[in-house]
């Protein structure tokens, strides 16, 4: 007789997006802003479910890529579904990409590796790093 166990909602090898790019090698004096971006999710009160937003403002250059790129890794575990990274080219006006722009991409590829095609019509991000990966 077969006893009654809990299947998990996910499949424990099951591929889950994995599209954070490296971490830079030399990453100082940002301990203060990945404290506070893991604080963001063990905060209290928020609504369950709730999604939590954070925001890092400056001048090109200043590590705010990198910053989020090393928290989003430091907090991979807080995040079983996986993790997503684009790059909306901000560097200027000119090149910036529309978040919307990105979202309809991404959802139209299926989290597939894209290839930048340039043009003035053409606005497609950069294609992702590692894109899938099974589970730990």
């Amino acid at each position: 007789m077969l006893a009654p166990r809990t299947v998990p909602a996910v499949a424990h090898a099951a591929s889950r997006p994995r599209m954070l790019p490296p971490a830079t090698a030399a990453f100082t004096d940002r301990e203060e802003v990945l404290a506070w971006l893991g604080a963001l999710l063990d905060e209290e009160g928020l609504a369950p479910g709730a999604p939590t937003i954070a925001v890092l403002t400056g001048p090109g250059g200043m590590g705010k890529t990198a910053t989020a790129v090393r928290g989003a890794i430091e907090l991979l575990d807080r995040f079983p579904d996986g993790a997503l990274f684009a790059d909306l080219e901000g560097a200027s006006a000119g090149t910036a990409l529309p978040p919307s722009d990105v979202l309809v991409h991404r959802r139209s590829s299926a989290v597939s590796v894209r290839t930048r095609t340039d043009g003035p019509t053409c606005r497609v991000p950069r294609p992702c790093w590692n894109t899938t990966s099974a589970a730990p």
